[in-house]
Formats: C-alpha cells, structure tokens, sequence
C-alpha cells in the first residue's frame, strides 16, 4: 500500500508495527502473528475501529485516495488554527494598550474641563 496510508496509521498503539497491521488487514500474516494481533484488536478498541473502518474500503485505490484525502485534511486543519492566531487582532497586548490610551485620554479631557471650570 500506498505510504500516505502509513501516515495514518501512525497515531495508533505505538507497540503495533504500522505495516504488520496492513499485512493482518490484508490476510497476508502468519496464523501466529495473526492471533497475537487478534488479542491486540480485543485489547485495544482504538485499535479495534481503525481495523474495521480499513476493512471496509473495497479497493487499494479507493484506500490510497482515502488516505491521500484525510492526510491532506488533517494538514489543513492543523493549519487553519496557527493562521487564526495570526489574524487575531484583539490579543493580550492589544487590549492592555488601547485600554491605556483611553484612560489616559479620558484623564486629559478631564483635566481640561476641571480646568476651565475653575479657571
């Protein structure tokens, strides 16, 4: 299979070699192996969806497209919250600043007309 697939899978249990799960998916493991990755699937059911969501792709390039098109998704919206941070205008500073500036404005103008009452 396709290496974008292995991406994927790489956010599973780190103890499961990524390409002995696609070996186990694909029928191509020996039948002790094939048990012991069994008693994982039971033991993990993370692990255990993962399976059976890959299962249920008919073809290798309906998986390879799948993984192509969820890899791409992921970068995207990994993406889109590092840009938003960007654009934010009204951050911490921002506000401490402009708060500043109207007190001292709003002091100013006080000055000015507790001056003239006066003066």
């Amino acid at each position: 299979m396709n290496d974008e697939l292995k991406n994927i899978l790489k956010s599973l249990n780190d103890d499961i070699d990524q390409e002995k799960l696609l070996h186990y998916i694909n029928g191509k493991l020996p039948e002790q192996e094939q048990q012991d990755m069994e008693q994982q699937l039971r033991a993990d059911p993370f692990l255990a969806d993962a399976v059976e969501g890959l299962n249920q792709i008919s073809s290798k390039e309906k998986a390879e497209l799948l993984a192509y098109q969820i890899n791409k998704s992921l970068k995207d919206k990994l993406q889109k919250p590092k840009q938003s941070r960007n654009r934010n205008f009204w951050n911490n500073d921002t506000i401490l600043y402009t708060s500043i500036g109207i007190l001292l404005l709003v002091a100013v103008i006080g000055y000015l007309i507790i001056r003239k009452v006066l003066g």
